[in-house]
């Protein structure tokens, strides 16, 4: 092979050196091991003499390529020796001339295959981007591009990346139209259009252009397409993956007796701590439940969201740590714990995390961690067999018709994490993330396409199976990593019926249900057909739901990420969601967007660009409004019109300091609003110089009348506490009480206040003492780089508070109820709290108190409140607040396996 010297320009030198390239050799280059997934097209172009190395050894696979070199090796293998030595071959663009490139260039010119930019030149410097390659690889192919017409001009590039796609010729390690192709991409480009090798996995026009998912085909073409991918994210994995590639036609599942397994373990009380018989009183009538009682806050009428306390205006179930609790609440005097049940077999780790209570069918979802060995390869140096966490989700579906001895009915395992559910028309809609294990994958001897796949285990039918054929996954456009979500459709009516499912490639972190669709959301970091900052994007899925049933319907994306399900919405078959879009330059600020889509989750309207330099904090929809809120220093609250889908418009908004994290809406003209009350500083004080969590206050709620959307205005104000107050309310809206005819509002709180007492004797502040360098009096105070600060004496012993970057001291732990109205806002009726006198003493001394009387939910049945935490079950009259009775729950900590194992001997 030839030694060529190249200047380009004036500042780019390198040497092209032959490097040896022997049968038998355990590595072509220095940097290219056997197993890197380019080796094959690297090996066949060396030894066709097509590529060589460097002079150190090296290939350099992941440096990008320029056109010069780009050009030499795609027409190389194209051109006999005459044509390569034919001095006609030279001169063809201003910048080429008699450079050793000329030959390559001038013949792929004259035969069409290449053209030079307006200005004469060639630009041969010039690193190569894939939509430039794909173009000269099929001309230079003759690659067929007829039957592909450019849908966009701006897509230009389509019929040639479509042929290539054609010949199985597109590496999965392209991603993006515009993205600057490597050394090794090239050679395997080329490799796969040479040897006409089909097999390989191939990156699709659809697929980089980031339209709706695609099927997959078989179970082989998706273990090659694994095999592939995880090469491509795992150049240097020390062992190469062996994938057995099965017939599409799946082996039969082995057929088991799957009726439910679990023991579903249980202790009946006869009183607070001692357990009884589950033998209930035959001779004692049956209280009845409540005529009102309260249920859980959702999101849409008629979808119920699954929660760790639920009611049904009798009794209340509770999920505490690994079991489920049913506690008889009404009426108040017969409170009693009446059962503690755990699901799983002893030696399983189930751990419930939410469940549903509709009639006698109670529903809990929990995760399952299953630890085991893997099968070693027969010529493995491991000395023992490596161990593996197997995730799942476990669905139990209980009898609770004897509330006193439940009994489960059906028992479903689903492949993977749980992440959300909801509940219509009596069936539960989960959706799962699912892993497969293939980092795990080199100690397989055989694995097979279904091997990656979720599975599914129900104790109706008897079966393990797939969740879903190989050739029914959808695939997730540029998948970076294999992560499924798994979608089933879990009837609890009739227990018999089959489980929908549905297996998509990709991921979940918010979801939103209507009684007819289910949206789930994903931050989708591969949208667009360009590596640009609007590829930071939201991908969405969307399904719909029928009886008992979930079908996958289409794929949408909308600019920026979204917060939670809040910001997502359908109304009269449109879509609607919020987002923040912020760009991956960091020298751009972030923006806010409403977007609404159609039914074919098509993008018809929008308002972009929102409070600059802000996040969304909140978002709510209520019919043919959005009522946004955004935070840096003043919180903006928007009122967005809907009425007109095509285009939505920012009605009015309110300026006021502060933040919402959750707005509910009190009628169709009213919202109520909680979150921090924040000190927005000195009006000197710049936006750099600001500081939130410095100037962040107590917890407030806001209730703002929005008759008029053009000039919404906040009514009534309360601000509880000061630095450091919280309440789950504020991450989580299933911790609301709110009914409008009983004018109650109730959620629990932890209030924290500045100690307001300190002797400062006659000293500055910058000589106090540091215990009490507190703010003096607000006359003498100034504000310095966000922090208020003395400027005056601390005058004897004036009393002083806490600086607002500092936290208070935790003085109550509890409930705050509430009377809510129009008139008069916000009047607290009461406060409620579990703590006996020890644990308030704790709390005046120390600050702290016992977590497990943390209250987590309230709720009424009649004309009892309810108060519940983890250790304790309150009932107080819901008018007088007077307390009625209490229960402690047995029990209050979690035991947590702990698994040991022997070292083992090196």
């Amino acid at each position: 092979m030839k030694k060529f010297t190249v200047i380009i320009g004036s500042a780019i030198i390198f040497t092209l050196l032959a490097v040896s390239h022997a049968f038998g050799q355990t590595s072509l280059y220095s940097d290219v091991p056997m197993d890197h997934v380019n080796y094959d097209a690297l090996d066949y172009l060396t030894d066709e003499q097509v590529i060589e190395g460097y002079s150190d050894g090296n290939y350099g696979p992941a440096k990008e390529i320029n056109r010069a070199e780009f050009m030499k090796i795609l027409m190389k293998p194209l051109m006999t020796d005459e044509q390569l030595n034919d001095p006609a071959n030279t001169g063809c663009f201003t910048d080429v001339e008699d450079e050793w490139f000329a030959p390559y260039i001038c013949y792929a010119n004259d035969n069409g295959i290449v053209e030079g930019y307006p200005d004469g030149e060639f630009k041969p410097a010039n690193n190569i981007n894939f939509s430039e390659a794909a173009k000269i690889i099929a001309n230079a192919n003759n690659l067929d591009i007829s039957n592909t017409p450019v849908e966009d001009e701006e897509r230009w590039f389509q019929p040639f990346v479509e042929s290539l796609d054609n010949a199985s010729a597109v590496p999965l390690s392209i991603e993006y139209f515009d993205e600057k192709i490597k050394r090794d991409e090239m050679a395997e480009m080329i490799y796969r259009i040479e040897t006409k090798n089909t097999e390989k996995a191939s990156r699709s026009y659809k697929e980089l252009n980031g339209e709706n998912l695609i099927s997959g085909e078989s179970c082989k073409s998706l273990a090659t397409l694994y095999k592939e991918q995880f090469a491509y994210n795992n150049y240097y994995y020390s062992e190469p993956i062996d994938f057995v590639l099965v017939d599409e036609d799946m082996a039969e599942a082995e057929e088991a007796n799957l009726e439910p397994t679990s023991t579903l373990r249980q202790e009946a009380k006869t009183d607070s701590a001692t357990a009884g018989s589950v033998e209930a009183d035959a001779a004692a009538p049956a209280p009845a439940a409540a005529d009102d009682y309260s249920s859980t806050n959702v999101q849409v009428a008629g979808v119920d969201e699954a929660d760790i306390i639920k009611n049904d205006g009798q009794y209340i179930y509770i999920i505490k740590d690994s079991t489920i609790r049913i506690v008889e609440a009404y009426p108040a005097e017969n409170l009693e714990e009446l059962v503690s049940i755990t699901l799983g077999e002893e030696d399983q780790s189930f751990y419930p995390v939410n469940m549903y209570v509709d009639g006698d069918t109670m529903t809990v979802i929990g995760n399952y961690n299953d630890y085991g060995p893997m099968p070693l390869a027969a010529d493995s140096t491991l000395i023992k067999e490596p161990g593996i966490w197997q995730n799942y989700t476990k669905v139990y579906v209980l009898d609770i018709s004897d509330r006193s001895n439940p009994k489960i009915s059906r028992e479903v395992q689903v492949s993977g994490n749980y992440r959300e559910s909801r509940k219509v028309r009596g069936t539960v809609y989960l959706i799962n993330t699912f892993y497969p294990n293939y980092y795990y994958q080199p100690y397989y001897e055989d694995l097979r396409g279904e091997d990656l796949l979720p599975r599914i285990t129900d104790s109706a039918n008897g079966e393990d199976q797939l969740a879903v054929d190989c050739g029914d996954v959808r695939i997730m456009p540029k998948p970076r990593n294999f992560e499924y979500i798994v979608a089933a459709a879990i009837p609890t009516e009739t227990v018999d019926r089959p489980i929908d499912r549905e297996v998509i490639m990709g991921g979940a972190q918010a979801i939103y249900a209507s009684r007819k669709n289910l949206y789930v959301a994903n931050t989708d970091w591969f949208g667009g057909f360009k590596r640009t900052p609007d590829d930071y994007s939201t991908a969405l899925y969307k399904f719909n739901l029928g009886d008992g049933t979930i079908v996958y319907d289409q794929k949408g994306r909308v600019p920026g990420t979204v917060l939670n399900q809040f910001s997502m919405d359908e109304y009269q078959d449109n879509f609607r969601i919020a987002t923040t879009k912020n760009s991956w330059q960091w020298d751009e600020d972030s923006t806010n967007n409403l977007y609404v889509l159609d039914s074919e989750m098509d993008i018809v309207g929008s308002v972009e660009g929102l409070a600059e330099g802000e996040q969304i904090y909140s978002v709510r929809f209520v019919g043919e409004r959005a009522y946004m809120v955004t935070f840096e220093r003043i919180d903006p609250l928007f009122v967005i019109g809907l009425s007109d889908p095509e285009n939505p418009k920012v009605l009015g908004k309110l300026k006021i300091p502060g933040f919402s994290n959750y707005l509910h809406p009190y009628d169709e003209n009213h919202l109520i609003g909680f979150g921090k009350e924040v000190d927005p500083g000195d009006n000197n004080l710049s936006d750099e110089e600001f500081n939130l969590w410095q100037q962040v206050q107590g917890m407030k709620i806001g209730l703002f009348d929005v008759t008029d959307p053009s000039k919404p205005k906040e009514l009534f104000t309360e601000v509880i506490g000061d630095n450091g107050t919280s309440s789950p309310l504020l991450y989580d809206h299933k911790a609301l009480l709110f009914d409008k005819e009983k004018e109650l509002l109730a959620f629990p709180v932890s209030v924290f206040e500045y100690r307001d007492q300190y002797d400062c004797e006659e000293e500055t502040y910058s000589t106090c003492p540091s215990e009490c360098r507190k703010i003096c009096v607000p006359s003498v105070c100034t504000f310095d780089n966000g922090i208020k600060v003395c400027t005056a004496d601390c005058d004897g012993e004036a009393s002083c508070i806490a600086p607002e970057f500092e936290y208070g001291q935790k003085v109550f732990e509890g409930a705050y109820v509430y009377d809510i109205n129009l008139e008069e806002g916000f009047k607290l009726r009461g406060k409620i709290d579990h703590l006996n006198a020890e644990d308030a003493l704790d709390l005046s001394e120390t600050g702290w108190t016992d977590w497990n009387k943390q209250i987590q939910r309230l709720l009424y049945m009649g004309d009892n409140l309810y108060s519940v935490s983890r250790a304790v079950v309150k009932a107080n009259d819901l008018n007088t607040l007077e307390e009625l009775n209490e229960i402690e729950l047995a029990g209050s900590s979690y035991d947590y396996p702990i698994i040991f194992e022997e070292p083992v001997a090196l």
